[in-house]
């Protein structure tokens, strides 16, 4: 209770200047320079706490078999019983006497952090133009260039060593610390046009951008993410582990244009409203993960691990070989309100995704993969990923046109589809809010 989990500080400055043109408001010059830092996640502060994790104990049993087809079915505690017995258990809270765990794991040992850890930021450079034309037209053009720092790392290499916990078993030593090894950087172009004449109102914002680099670096859930760049790094090269290109994130357009009209009635207003909206599509490739990663383990000669991945995260083609459905969607409301003495009262329907587009945003980007020097059932064969190009089998190719192609890894059959409901753009839906202001 009451234990210190993170204590630092950083200096996250805002500095700007603005030239008016000729003084009088319609041609405006700017400029800003801004850092903006990130909180210490609880995720990275914790990495090396064992709070509330237990440690593990595996006993496999290689005694007795029970309810082996064609035997007589013997009761659950009778199992039990026999075994505990053969283990030499004739207690509460008592580890076997008679044999050892297969395997232990002891939790808050090998992950820690060293020297202090800092927060991750963002240097954001800003040069922009705006002003007025007329009495009605007001326009702003900002061009943003933004660059990621001080990602949080995870070093696990020849120069971290091992550590053993309490029991006696070894592991591989992991420092979480910060790194500028992961890239980052957001290149945009952002435009904002109004317009006003009596009773009509127009808007229109349109963002050109490039998110570049080789991780997203954060997520929804989490904020900014442990990269693993530099652990176990003879086991990876960046060019297919981490490519550089346009990252998940990117959308390279993104417009929206407003029109509402507000009609006066006396007591009553009633103002119609239309949105449309466009975004494009974003980036994704063939990814090969876990056992369809790249087969490292067979053409790395260990420089003593404990503990070595067998299969290292694969591109199999750029991050951004292919991209997500562009989306379109129009909206519309109509606003009523009227005045009843100091109470105003308004009722406002609105139509979102007015003609039901329907488009993809997430897809699958799973993808199969040959294991061994042999080519597997599905045809496919693995690859040295330090030296070979991995060959693609057609998608629609059966095994024995695989085998012929000496191909390595195929798409899957759900590659390039939407995994879950999630996966589309919202469907036509109707709202009606509704109240009251004093």
């Amino acid at each position: 209770m009451g234990a210190v989990v993170a204590d630092d500080s950083a200096f996250s400055p805002r500095l700007s200047a603005t030239y008016d043109v000729k003084g009088d408001g319609k041609m405006r010059l700017s400029a800003s320079y801004s850092k903006y830092v990130g909180q210490i996640q609880e995720t990275q502060a914790g990495a090396a706490s064992s709070a509330g994790s237990p440690a593990s104990y595996y006993y496999y049993w290689t005694g007795k078999s029970y309810n082996q087809p064609g035997q007589a079915l013997t009761p659950t505690a009778t199992v039990l019983r026999e075994m505990f017995a053969a283990w030499g258990i004739n207690g509460i809270n008592m580890f076997p006497p008679n044999t050892t765990a297969d395997i232990i794991a002891v939790p808050g040992v090998n992950v820690q952090i060293r020297g202090g850890l800092s927060s991750p930021y963002a240097n954001e450079y800003v040069l922009g133009i705006g002003g007025t034309v007329g009495q009605n037209f007001i326009y702003r053009v900002d061009g943003v260039r933004r660059e990621f720092k001080n990602f949080y790392s995870q070093k696990q290499d020849t120069s971290t060593g091992k550590v053993t916990d309490s029991l006696g078993n070894v592991y591989d030593l992991a420092i979480v610390q910060n790194s500028n090894l992961p890239t980052r950087e957001y290149t945009g172009l952002h435009t904002a046009l109004s317009y006003r004449w009596n009773a009509l109102s127009l808007a229109g914002n349109w963002t050109w951008s490039h998110l570049l680099g080789n991780t997203n670096g954060e997520n929804t859930g989490g904020g900014s993410t442990r990269i693993g760049f530099e652990s176990y790094p003879e086991y990876l090269d960046l060019k297919w582990n981490a490519p550089n290109g346009s990252l998940a994130s990117d959308q390279r357009h993104r417009v929206r244009i407003t029109a509402a009209y507000d009609f006066n009635l006396g007591p009553v207003a009633i103002t119609p409203g239309v949105i449309q909206a466009f975004d494009s599509g974003t980036p994704y490739g063939a990814i090969g993960t876990g056992t369809q990663g790249a087969p490292v383990a067979a053409y790395v000669t260990n420089p003593g691990y404990v503990s070595p991945p067998a299969r290292s995260t694969y591109y199999y083609t750029a991050r951004d070989a292919y991209k997500t459905d562009d989306i379109w969607r129009t909206d519309l409301s109509l606003n009523f309100s009227g005045k009843i003495g100091p109470i105003e009262i308004f009722v406002q329907p609105q139509v979102w995704n007015l003609f039901n587009a329907q488009a993809v945003i997430a897809v699958n980007q799973s993808v199969s993969t040959g294991q061994g020097t042999t080519a597997n059932s599905a045809g496919l064969k693995g690859f040295n990923p330090f030296t070979d190009t991995p060959i693609e089998c057609p998608q629609t190719a059966v095994a024995a046109e695989c085998k012929a192609l000496g191909a390595n890894y195929k798409k899957g059959v759900n590659f390039g589809k939407p995994t879950a409901t999630g996966s589309y753009q919202i469907p036509r839906q109707f709202y009606v809010t509704m109240g009251i202001r004093f």
